[in-house]
C-alpha cells in the first residue's frame, strides 16, 4: 500500500513539477512514532497555482489532460 502511494506521488512530481530535461530533487523521509508512520515528502519543482492546489486531490483533475493523464494519481494517494 505505501509503495503504491509513494510511487504515485513520485510519478506525479516527475510529470508536473519538472520539465523533461530539468534536474530536480525529491526527498522522502519516513519516521515511526509509537504506532504511527509518518512520510514526509518534498521536492524543489515549480510548485502549484492556488487553483491547482485547491483541486489537486479531486478525482480526474489534471493540468496535463492533453498528454493522456487521468488525474487520478494524487486522488488515490
Amino acid at each position: 500500500m505505501y509503495a503504491q502511494i509513494i510511487r504515485n506521488v513520485v510519478i506525479n512530481t516527475l510529470t508536473h513539477a519538472f520539465e523533461p530535461d530539468e534536474q530536480g530533487t525529491i526527498v522522502i523521509e519516513v519516521q515511526q512514532q509509537t504506532d504511527s508512520i509518518f512520510i514526509h515528502y518534498r521536492d524543489n519543482g515549480k510548485g502549484m497555482t492556488e487553483e491547482t492546489l485547491s483541486k489537486v486531490f479531486e478525482p480526474f483533475y489534471t493540468t496535463k489532460r492533453d498528454r493522456g493523464n487521468t488525474g487520478l494519481r494524487l486522488h488515490i494517494v
